[in-house]
């Protein structure tokens, strides 16, 4: 992963569906922190371990210049998911997320809407295909009447029920 470094202008890496384990995610994370001009990262597809979470958000903090990330189908927990939501709170370039197609339940759906109440630059979040229901889909629901950049929600099959549709309505 140092040839990134040797690219300091490179503004979108696409590395879906690479089958990387957590110490490659943390050295290229590590690499990609050396970029300020890095706008999109997709690591879509790589069933991402804890380990890959957590050097994931430590990079993440550094990626000041980031609009769009995609961490679709990685495998992502309920834990995994509140701790990537509470880094792109102070992610304030970041105009699109994508963690849909992941395990994310209502601890995510919490953490995420607290993402939304505070961060003001994002305009899609697309969290399809998990589990967000009850509480973490009514409190994405209430969050959306303190957003007002946020141009898309995709939340698309997550069984989310009454109680989330009411909130979100």
């Amino acid at each position: 992963a140092s040839s990134i470094a040797d690219l300091p202008h490179i503004q979108h890496l696409d590395l879906t569906d690479n089958r990387m384990s957590s110490g490659a995610i943390a050295k290229t994370m590590l690499q990609l922190t050396k970029n300020p001009h890095l706008l999109s990262l997709s690591l879509a597809c790589n069933k991402l371990s804890r380990v890959a979470v957590s050097n994931l958000c430590k990079g993440l903090e550094d990626l000041s210049a980031l609009t769009a990330l995609n961490l679709s189908s990685c495998s992502l927990n309920d834990s995994d998911g509140a701790r990537v939501a509470r880094v792109l709170t102070n992610q304030l370039t970041l105009v699109k997320a994508d963690l849909s197609h992941n395990k994310l339940e209502q601890q995510s759906g919490h953490a995420f809407a607290n993402t939304l109440r505070e961060n003001f630059a994002l305009q899609e979040l697309i969290l399809n295909w998990n589990t967000i229901r009850g509480a973490g889909g009514e409190a994405l629901g209430l969050a959306l009447a303190s957003n007002s950049t946020l141009t898309k929600l995709d939340l698309a099959w997550n069984s989310l029920g009454d109680r989330s549709a009411y909130a979100i309505a």
